[in-house]
């Protein structure tokens, strides 16, 4: 990875996934939409969010992680920055293959309910590591 084009975002699933497949029909990209919050208040007080398309990239192992994601989820993510002709409009987007969700939304996706105590379960994500 060229360590001058770097960008790591922290921000909300906007939309639904849209996953993209080659030419023999194998899924191995969602793009979606990630909300990312500025990190200055307007002159209303609120935060402004920057709507950033986000370009996973998986193999077949991570196939079941993408299609966990949803809209509402919080993600951390890692990537270069890109340009790319995506339905006849050229677009900034940022391509990863570094993501995971962030703790609440993990615990929220991989825990379950019994009686009124709540029982995390343990999972790995095979990620690659940042050295």
């Amino acid at each position: 990875m060229n360590p001058w084009n770097n960008a790591s975002l922290y921000g909300r699933v906007n939309d639904t996934p849209l996953f993209l497949k080659d030419g023999k029909g194998n899924e191995f990209a969602a793009r979606m939409p990630l909300a990312v919050k500025r990190n200055f208040r307007n002159e209303s007080g609120e935060y402004m969010e920057d709507i950033i398309t986000v370009k996973y990239l998986f193999d077949e192992g991570r196939s079941g992680f993408a299609h966990s994601i949803e809209p509402g989820d919080i993600l951390q993510l890692s990537g270069t920055i890109r340009t790319e002709s995506y339905k006849g409009k050229q677009s900034l987007i940022i391509l990863t293959d570094s993501i995971s969700f962030d703790e609440m939304t993990r615990r929220r996706k991989y825990s379950k309910k019994e009686g009124s105590q709540k029982v995390s379960a343990e999972f790995e994500l095979d990620l690659p590591l940042p050295f």
